[in-house]
């Protein structure tokens, strides 16, 4: 359910800025990469879409500190919390 809420609010954000491929790109590629590294850390474990949510996440708050400004920190800041 956290997941689900996550990408519903999130993910509109991440399309809006680098659009729908590149969107689709990222998520696919953050699930990914954090499913390998979770396998690497903890075979016992994987994090599949847990870990794609935090990737868009991390994707919003290296944009809005990149950004820069009062809306590019208030970005990061929102992404961080």
């Amino acid at each position: 359910m956290f997941n689900s809420s996550a990408l519903f609010s999130i993910g509109p954000q991440v399309e809006e800025i680098f659009g729908s491929q590149k969107f689709v790109f990222i998520y696919i590629g953050t699930g990914v990469a954090s499913g390998i590294a979770s396998y690497l850390f903890l075979p016992n474990a994987t994090a599949g879409a847990s870990g794609a949510i935090f990737g868009l996440i991390g994707v919003l708050a290296v944009y809005g500190y990149r950004l820069g400004g009062s809306f590019g920190r208030a970005l990061t800041r929102q992404m961080l919390i």
